[in-house]
Protein backbone atom coordinates (compact mmCIF):
# COMPACT_ATOMS: atom_id res chain seq x y z
CA UNK A 1 0.00 0.00 0.00
CA UNK A 2 1.19 3.38 -0.85
CA UNK A 3 0.59 6.88 1.07
CA UNK A 4 -0.49 9.15 -1.22
CA UNK A 5 -2.45 13.16 -0.59
CA UNK A 6 -5.51 11.22 -1.29
CA UNK A 7 -5.02 8.42 0.86
CA UNK A 8 -4.41 5.05 0.20
CA UNK A 9 -3.04 3.80 -3.51
CA UNK A 10 -3.93 -0.24 -3.78
CA UNK A 11 -0.71 -0.70 -6.52
CA UNK A 12 -2.16 -4.29 -6.90
CA UNK A 13 -6.14 -3.08 -7.91
CA UNK A 14 -4.13 -1.94 -11.69
CA UNK A 15 -3.63 -3.49 -15.13
CA UNK A 16 -0.64 -2.79 -16.01
CA UNK A 17 1.41 -2.76 -19.16
CA UNK A 18 3.21 -6.42 -20.22
CA UNK A 19 6.56 -4.07 -20.48
CA UNK A 20 6.45 -1.33 -18.17
CA UNK A 21 8.65 -3.08 -16.02
CA UNK A 22 10.89 -3.74 -18.40
CA UNK A 23 10.80 -0.23 -19.30
CA UNK A 24 11.50 0.74 -15.33
CA UNK A 25 14.09 -1.31 -14.88
CA UNK A 26 15.79 -0.91 -18.43
CA UNK A 27 17.86 2.50 -16.55
CA UNK A 28 19.20 0.13 -13.97
CA UNK A 29 20.43 -2.72 -15.73
CA UNK A 30 23.76 -1.72 -16.44
CA UNK A 31 25.30 -0.89 -12.80
CA UNK A 32 29.03 -0.19 -11.86
CA UNK A 33 30.99 -1.84 -9.55
CA UNK A 34 32.82 -0.12 -7.38
CA UNK A 35 36.77 0.19 -7.87
CA UNK A 36 39.42 0.94 -5.23
CA UNK A 37 43.22 2.31 -6.56
CA UNK A 38 44.41 -1.07 -6.40
CA UNK A 39 42.33 -3.23 -8.23
CA UNK A 40 42.46 -5.48 -11.31
CA UNK A 41 40.29 -5.76 -13.68
CA UNK A 42 39.34 -8.48 -16.25
CA UNK A 43 37.28 -7.46 -19.03
CA UNK A 44 35.88 -10.43 -21.08
CA UNK A 45 33.05 -10.20 -23.72
CA UNK A 46 32.06 -13.36 -26.13
CA UNK A 47 29.09 -14.71 -28.26
CA UNK A 48 27.54 -18.06 -26.61
CA UNK A 49 24.10 -20.05 -27.31
CA UNK A 50 21.63 -19.47 -24.91
CA UNK A 51 21.82 -22.88 -23.31
CA UNK A 52 25.48 -21.59 -21.59
CA UNK A 53 24.09 -17.89 -21.03
CA UNK A 54 21.06 -19.26 -18.79
CA UNK A 55 23.84 -21.42 -17.13
CA UNK A 56 26.00 -18.81 -16.25
CA UNK A 57 22.86 -16.53 -15.03
CA UNK A 58 22.11 -19.88 -12.32
CA UNK A 59 25.95 -19.94 -10.90
CA UNK A 60 25.98 -16.29 -10.37
CA UNK A 61 22.50 -15.64 -8.92
CA UNK A 62 20.11 -18.78 -9.01
CA UNK A 63 17.71 -17.70 -6.82
CA UNK A 64 16.60 -14.37 -9.25
CA UNK A 65 17.55 -15.50 -12.45
CA UNK A 66 14.96 -14.48 -15.17
CA UNK A 67 14.74 -13.45 -18.52
CA UNK A 68 14.38 -9.35 -18.23
CA UNK A 69 17.40 -9.17 -15.81
CA UNK A 70 20.25 -7.92 -17.68
CA UNK A 71 22.57 -8.23 -15.17
CA UNK A 72 24.14 -10.79 -12.56
CA UNK A 73 26.32 -10.09 -9.59
CA UNK A 74 28.54 -12.68 -7.34
CA UNK A 75 31.81 -12.76 -5.11
CA UNK A 76 33.98 -15.34 -5.29
CA UNK A 77 36.52 -15.48 -2.64
CA UNK A 78 37.85 -11.81 -3.17
CA UNK A 79 36.80 -11.77 -7.02
CA UNK A 80 33.34 -9.66 -7.45
CA UNK A 81 32.19 -11.28 -11.10
CA UNK A 82 29.51 -9.17 -12.66
CA UNK A 83 27.93 -10.92 -15.99
CA UNK A 84 25.94 -8.70 -18.47
CA UNK A 85 23.45 -9.81 -21.02
CA UNK A 86 23.36 -8.04 -24.38
CA UNK A 87 21.81 -8.37 -27.66
CA UNK A 88 24.53 -10.36 -29.63
CA UNK A 89 26.77 -11.14 -26.87
CA UNK A 90 27.83 -11.57 -22.96
CA UNK A 91 30.05 -9.58 -21.17
CA UNK A 92 31.88 -10.90 -17.73
CA UNK A 93 33.86 -8.19 -15.91
CA UNK A 94 35.91 -9.69 -13.02
CA UNK A 95 37.25 -7.15 -10.04
CA UNK A 96 39.99 -8.45 -7.52
CA UNK A 97 42.08 -6.18 -5.31
CA UNK A 98 46.25 -5.96 -6.06
CA UNK A 99 48.09 -6.72 -9.37
CA UNK A 100 48.74 -10.05 -8.19
CA UNK A 101 45.13 -11.48 -7.98
CA UNK A 102 45.66 -12.15 -11.48
CA UNK A 103 45.51 -15.86 -10.99
CA UNK A 104 42.84 -15.76 -8.95
CA UNK A 105 40.67 -13.87 -11.26
CA UNK A 106 41.54 -16.68 -14.30
CA UNK A 107 40.57 -19.16 -12.11
CA UNK A 108 37.40 -17.99 -11.61
CA UNK A 109 36.93 -17.26 -15.29
CA UNK A 110 38.15 -21.06 -15.98
CA UNK A 111 35.40 -22.32 -13.48
CA UNK A 112 32.44 -19.85 -15.17
CA UNK A 113 33.63 -20.16 -18.72
CA UNK A 114 33.14 -23.60 -20.87
CA UNK A 115 35.67 -22.33 -23.53
CA UNK A 116 34.45 -24.90 -26.06
CA UNK A 117 31.27 -23.60 -26.34
CA UNK A 118 31.61 -19.87 -26.86
CA UNK A 119 33.86 -17.34 -28.74
CA UNK A 120 35.60 -14.85 -27.36
CA UNK A 121 35.51 -11.60 -28.50
CA UNK A 122 36.65 -8.66 -26.75
CA UNK A 123 39.85 -9.24 -24.01
CA UNK A 124 40.36 -6.01 -21.95
CA UNK A 125 42.40 -5.77 -18.75
CA UNK A 126 42.60 -2.56 -16.35
CA UNK A 127 44.89 -2.18 -13.91
CA UNK A 128 44.58 0.77 -11.45
CA UNK A 129 47.55 2.35 -10.48
CA UNK A 130 47.68 3.93 -6.53
CA UNK A 131 50.64 6.38 -7.79
CA UNK A 132 50.39 8.52 -11.13
CA UNK A 133 53.89 7.56 -11.41
CA UNK A 134 53.44 4.12 -11.70
CA UNK A 135 51.37 4.67 -15.41
CA UNK A 136 54.78 4.83 -17.25
CA UNK A 137 56.97 1.79 -15.44
CA UNK A 138 54.07 -0.58 -15.81
CA UNK A 139 54.04 0.32 -19.89
CA UNK A 140 56.45 -1.32 -22.64
CA UNK A 141 58.94 1.07 -24.43
CA UNK A 142 58.85 -1.50 -27.54
CA UNK A 143 55.49 0.35 -28.23
CA UNK A 144 53.71 3.97 -28.76
CA UNK A 145 51.66 5.05 -25.89
CA UNK A 146 48.11 6.55 -26.36
CA UNK A 147 46.17 8.17 -23.31
CA UNK A 148 45.18 11.40 -21.41
CA UNK A 149 43.35 12.56 -18.87
CA UNK A 150 39.59 11.80 -18.70
CA UNK A 151 36.59 13.09 -16.79
CA UNK A 152 36.88 13.34 -12.94
CA UNK A 153 40.64 13.21 -12.90
CA UNK A 154 40.96 9.65 -14.46
CA UNK A 155 44.60 9.10 -16.15
CA UNK A 156 44.62 6.20 -18.40
CA UNK A 157 47.47 5.07 -20.73
CA UNK A 158 47.34 1.86 -22.69
CA UNK A 159 49.59 0.79 -25.81
CA UNK A 160 46.12 -0.59 -27.47
CA UNK A 161 47.85 -3.50 -28.58
CA UNK A 162 47.34 -7.27 -27.32
CA UNK A 163 49.72 -8.56 -24.28
CA UNK A 164 50.82 -11.82 -23.82
CA UNK A 165 47.32 -12.93 -22.64
CA UNK A 166 45.43 -11.58 -25.63
CA UNK A 167 44.39 -8.62 -23.70
CA UNK A 168 44.19 -5.26 -24.40
CA UNK A 169 45.45 -3.34 -21.11
CA UNK A 170 44.55 -0.01 -19.85
CA UNK A 171 46.69 1.75 -17.04
CA UNK A 172 44.50 4.03 -15.39
CA UNK A 173 45.05 6.59 -11.33
CA UNK A 174 41.97 8.06 -10.56
CA UNK A 175 43.41 10.66 -9.10
CA UNK A 176 39.99 11.93 -7.28
CA UNK A 177 36.38 10.56 -6.48
CA UNK A 178 35.04 7.66 -4.62
CA UNK A 179 35.32 4.31 -5.87
CA UNK A 180 31.45 4.85 -7.04
CA UNK A 181 32.64 7.26 -9.30
CA UNK A 182 35.90 5.61 -10.58
CA UNK A 183 33.59 2.49 -10.97
CA UNK A 184 31.79 4.27 -13.65
CA UNK A 185 34.68 6.37 -15.19
CA UNK A 186 36.07 2.98 -16.23
CA UNK A 187 32.92 1.35 -17.33
CA UNK A 188 32.04 3.72 -19.81
CA UNK A 189 36.00 3.00 -20.78
CA UNK A 190 35.43 -0.61 -20.68
CA UNK A 191 32.01 0.15 -22.58
CA UNK A 192 33.57 2.44 -25.56
CA UNK A 193 36.21 -0.26 -25.79
CA UNK A 194 33.70 -3.21 -26.29
CA UNK A 195 31.30 -1.57 -28.51
CA UNK A 196 34.41 -0.21 -30.63
CA UNK A 197 35.43 -4.08 -31.23
CA UNK A 198 31.87 -4.85 -31.78
CA UNK A 199 31.65 -2.16 -34.50
CA UNK A 200 34.80 -3.07 -36.31
CA UNK A 201 33.31 -6.66 -36.29
CA UNK A 202 31.72 -5.38 -39.62
CA UNK A 203 34.68 -4.61 -41.65
CA UNK A 204 36.16 -7.82 -42.20
CA UNK A 205 32.56 -9.02 -43.56
CA UNK A 206 32.78 -5.78 -45.51
CA UNK A 207 35.87 -6.68 -46.98
CA UNK A 208 35.00 -9.79 -48.31
CA UNK A 209 31.74 -8.41 -49.49
CA UNK A 210 33.27 -6.32 -51.28
CA UNK A 211 35.01 -8.86 -53.54
CA UNK A 212 31.80 -10.98 -53.98
CA UNK A 213 30.22 -7.38 -54.87
CA UNK A 214 32.86 -6.37 -57.76
CA UNK A 215 31.75 -9.75 -59.41
CA UNK A 216 27.82 -9.21 -59.22
CA UNK A 217 28.91 -5.71 -60.40
CA UNK A 218 30.53 -6.80 -63.49
CA UNK A 219 27.94 -9.76 -64.01
CA UNK A 220 25.30 -6.84 -64.18
CA UNK A 221 27.25 -4.31 -66.21
CA UNK A 222 28.00 -7.20 -68.95
CA UNK A 223 24.10 -8.04 -68.88
CA UNK A 224 22.82 -4.58 -69.88
CA UNK A 225 25.82 -4.32 -71.92
CA UNK A 226 24.05 -7.18 -74.09
CA UNK A 227 20.67 -5.88 -73.72
CA UNK A 228 21.46 -2.55 -75.54
CA UNK A 229 24.00 -4.27 -78.31
CA UNK A 230 21.92 -5.22 -81.43
CA UNK A 231 23.53 -9.35 -81.19
CA UNK A 232 22.71 -9.64 -77.75
CA UNK A 233 21.62 -13.02 -76.34
CA UNK A 234 18.47 -14.48 -76.41
CA UNK A 235 15.65 -12.61 -74.29
CA UNK A 236 15.11 -15.66 -72.29
CA UNK A 237 18.81 -15.64 -71.45
CA UNK A 238 19.42 -12.94 -70.27
CA UNK A 239 16.02 -12.99 -68.26
CA UNK A 240 17.75 -15.97 -66.79
CA UNK A 241 21.53 -13.99 -65.94
CA UNK A 242 19.69 -10.97 -64.42
CA UNK A 243 17.00 -13.28 -62.25
CA UNK A 244 20.48 -15.18 -60.79
CA UNK A 245 22.48 -12.16 -60.45
CA UNK A 246 19.07 -10.89 -58.39
CA UNK A 247 19.43 -14.52 -56.24
CA UNK A 248 22.88 -13.22 -54.87
CA UNK A 249 22.63 -10.11 -54.68
CA UNK A 250 19.34 -10.76 -52.11
CA UNK A 251 20.99 -13.70 -50.47
CA UNK A 252 24.18 -11.49 -49.73
CA UNK A 253 22.40 -8.20 -48.67
CA UNK A 254 20.20 -10.95 -46.36
CA UNK A 255 23.62 -12.38 -44.79
CA UNK A 256 25.43 -8.66 -44.42
CA UNK A 257 22.08 -6.75 -43.44
CA UNK A 258 22.36 -7.58 -39.22
CA UNK A 259 26.20 -7.08 -39.33
CA UNK A 260 26.17 -3.98 -40.70
CA UNK A 261 23.42 -2.36 -39.11
CA UNK A 262 25.11 -3.48 -35.88
CA UNK A 263 28.32 -1.79 -36.65
CA UNK A 264 25.92 1.29 -37.04
CA UNK A 265 24.75 1.35 -33.46
CA UNK A 266 27.64 0.41 -31.94
CA UNK A 267 29.77 3.16 -33.28
CA UNK A 268 27.08 5.20 -32.25
CA UNK A 269 27.25 4.08 -29.00
CA UNK A 270 31.04 4.14 -28.94
CA UNK A 271 31.01 7.96 -30.25
CA UNK A 272 28.95 8.40 -27.15
CA UNK A 273 31.13 6.71 -24.82
CA UNK A 274 34.17 8.44 -26.07
CA UNK A 275 32.42 11.83 -25.89
CA UNK A 276 31.14 10.61 -22.07
CA UNK A 277 34.98 10.30 -21.47
CA UNK A 278 35.48 14.04 -22.25
CA UNK A 279 39.62 12.96 -22.47
CA UNK A 280 41.90 15.78 -22.82
CA UNK A 281 45.69 16.24 -23.87
CA UNK A 282 48.62 15.32 -21.56
CA UNK A 283 51.89 14.51 -21.77
CA UNK A 284 52.53 15.40 -25.80
CA UNK A 285 50.68 11.98 -26.50
CA UNK A 286 47.65 11.26 -28.57
CA UNK A 287 44.53 10.87 -26.62
CA UNK A 288 42.88 7.28 -26.53
CA UNK A 289 39.44 8.78 -27.67
CA UNK A 290 41.74 10.27 -30.81
CA UNK A 291 43.65 7.51 -31.86
CA UNK A 292 39.75 5.64 -31.49
CA UNK A 293 38.38 8.02 -33.50
CA UNK A 294 40.87 8.20 -36.06
CA UNK A 295 40.75 4.40 -36.88
CA UNK A 296 36.76 3.48 -35.90
CA UNK A 297 35.47 6.27 -38.50
CA UNK A 298 37.23 5.20 -41.59
CA UNK A 299 36.08 1.58 -41.13
CA UNK A 300 32.74 2.89 -40.15
CA UNK A 301 32.79 4.71 -43.40
CA UNK A 302 33.80 1.46 -45.42
CA UNK A 303 30.95 -0.63 -44.15
CA UNK A 304 28.42 1.90 -44.97
CA UNK A 305 30.00 2.30 -48.45
CA UNK A 306 29.74 -1.51 -49.18
CA UNK A 307 26.39 -1.05 -47.48
CA UNK A 308 25.05 1.41 -49.85
CA UNK A 309 26.76 -0.48 -52.65
CA UNK A 310 24.82 -3.51 -52.32
CA UNK A 311 21.49 -1.12 -52.21
CA UNK A 312 22.52 0.02 -55.43
CA UNK A 313 23.29 -2.98 -57.08
CA UNK A 314 20.00 -4.30 -55.82
CA UNK A 315 18.14 -1.11 -57.41
CA UNK A 316 20.08 -1.85 -60.84
CA UNK A 317 19.27 -5.13 -61.35
CA UNK A 318 15.70 -4.22 -60.72
CA UNK A 319 15.75 -1.59 -62.61
CA UNK A 320 17.49 -4.16 -65.82
CA UNK A 321 14.71 -6.84 -65.23
CA UNK A 322 11.74 -4.11 -65.62
CA UNK A 323 13.80 -2.89 -68.99
CA UNK A 324 14.31 -6.16 -69.71
CA UNK A 325 10.10 -7.07 -69.08
CA UNK A 326 9.42 -4.21 -70.92
CA UNK A 327 11.37 -5.62 -74.08
CA UNK A 328 9.67 -8.77 -73.33
CA UNK A 329 6.29 -7.16 -73.39
CA UNK A 330 6.84 -4.89 -76.45
CA UNK A 331 8.26 -8.36 -78.39
CA UNK A 332 5.18 -10.05 -77.61
CA UNK A 333 3.14 -7.39 -78.76
CA UNK A 334 4.95 -7.42 -82.24
CA UNK A 335 4.07 -10.89 -82.13
CA UNK A 336 0.48 -10.54 -81.34
CA UNK A 337 0.25 -8.39 -84.10
CA UNK A 338 2.11 -10.33 -86.39
CA UNK A 339 -0.34 -13.22 -85.62
CA UNK A 340 -3.09 -11.15 -85.91
CA UNK A 341 -2.28 -9.64 -89.34
CA UNK A 342 -1.55 -13.20 -90.31
CA UNK A 343 -4.93 -14.38 -88.78
CA UNK A 344 -6.77 -11.62 -90.62
CA UNK A 345 -5.20 -12.38 -94.00
CA UNK A 346 -6.32 -15.89 -93.54
CA UNK A 347 -9.77 -14.90 -92.99
CA UNK A 348 -9.48 -13.07 -96.00
CA UNK A 349 -8.66 -16.23 -97.67
CA UNK A 350 -11.61 -18.30 -95.87
CA UNK A 351 -13.99 -15.57 -97.43
CA UNK A 352 -13.18 -15.94 -100.56
CA UNK A 353 -13.40 -19.21 -100.72
CA UNK A 354 -16.49 -19.80 -99.06
CA UNK A 355 -17.76 -17.27 -101.93
CA UNK A 356 -16.61 -19.20 -104.17
CA UNK A 357 -17.77 -22.81 -102.70
CA UNK A 358 -20.97 -20.54 -102.20
CA UNK A 359 -21.46 -20.24 -105.87
CA UNK A 360 -20.47 -23.16 -107.24
CA UNK A 361 -22.62 -24.78 -104.15
CA UNK A 362 -25.68 -22.47 -106.22
CA UNK A 363 -24.48 -24.20 -109.36
CA UNK A 364 -24.87 -28.04 -107.80
CA UNK A 365 -27.63 -27.45 -105.71
CA UNK A 366 -29.89 -26.02 -108.85
CA UNK A 367 -28.85 -28.97 -110.85
CA UNK A 368 -30.24 -31.47 -109.01
CA UNK A 369 -33.34 -29.55 -108.34
CA UNK A 370 -33.69 -28.94 -112.07
CA UNK A 371 -33.17 -32.72 -112.00
CA UNK A 372 -36.03 -33.00 -109.72
CA UNK A 373 -38.17 -30.71 -111.30
CA UNK A 374 -38.07 -32.51 -115.19
CA UNK A 375 -39.58 -35.17 -113.22
CA UNK A 376 -42.55 -32.81 -112.42
CA UNK A 377 -42.52 -31.56 -115.76
CA UNK A 378 -42.16 -35.20 -117.86
CA UNK A 379 -45.26 -36.13 -115.47
CA UNK A 380 -47.15 -32.62 -116.76
CA UNK A 381 -49.55 -33.09 -119.67
CA UNK A 382 -51.38 -29.45 -120.18
CA UNK A 383 -47.93 -27.32 -120.65
CA UNK A 384 -48.22 -25.22 -123.80
CA UNK A 385 -44.11 -25.92 -124.03
CA UNK A 386 -42.19 -28.31 -124.77
CA UNK A 387 -40.92 -30.35 -121.34
CA UNK A 388 -37.18 -29.42 -122.88
CA UNK A 389 -38.26 -25.84 -123.29
CA UNK A 390 -40.07 -25.78 -119.63
CA UNK A 391 -36.69 -26.90 -117.82
CA UNK A 392 -34.74 -24.17 -120.24
CA UNK A 393 -37.14 -21.84 -118.69
CA UNK A 394 -36.56 -23.01 -115.23
CA UNK A 395 -33.12 -23.01 -114.59
CA UNK A 396 -32.39 -19.32 -114.05
CA UNK A 397 -35.38 -18.93 -111.92
CA UNK A 398 -33.96 -21.62 -109.74
CA UNK A 399 -30.20 -20.68 -109.84
CA UNK A 400 -31.20 -17.05 -108.72
CA UNK A 401 -33.74 -18.68 -105.73
CA UNK A 402 -31.01 -20.78 -104.57
CA UNK A 403 -28.18 -18.19 -104.72
CA UNK A 404 -30.20 -15.44 -103.22
CA UNK A 405 -31.88 -17.66 -100.25
CA UNK A 406 -27.55 -19.29 -99.72
CA UNK A 407 -26.70 -15.43 -99.66
CA UNK A 408 -29.58 -14.59 -96.60
CA UNK A 409 -28.66 -17.49 -94.70
CA UNK A 410 -24.98 -16.23 -95.28
CA UNK A 411 -25.63 -12.71 -94.14
CA UNK A 412 -27.39 -14.25 -90.93
CA UNK A 413 -25.00 -15.68 -90.14
CA UNK A 414 -22.49 -13.41 -89.94
CA UNK A 415 -24.52 -11.40 -87.80
CA UNK A 416 -25.34 -13.57 -85.48
CA UNK A 417 -21.38 -14.07 -84.80
CA UNK A 418 -20.88 -10.24 -84.43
Amino acid sequence: MIMTAEGLLNADSWNYHPDRESVITEPHARPSLPVSPNDFIVHLGFSCSKSVTEQLMLTLDSASATDSQRHYSKTFDNVRVKLEHHTEFVTLTCIAAGINKHDEIYKVIDLLLPKPDLEMIVMTQVVMCADISDLQQCLSDNHTVYGGVMRGGLNVRSTLTPNFDGCLVYFAHAESGSNEEVGRRIQRLLEMETYRTMCLLGLPVARRTGQKLLTLEGGVNRTIAQMNNDEDKETQQLFNDLTQLSKDSNKLLADTRFRFSASGAYFDLTQQRLDSLEETKTDNIQTISGFVRSRLRPGNATINSIAKRQVVLADEINSALSLLQTQIDLSINRDNQALLQSMDARHRQQIVIAQAVEGLSAVAITYYAIGLLSYIIKGAVWLPVSQNTAIAVMVPFVLVGIWSFLRYQRTKWEQEMK
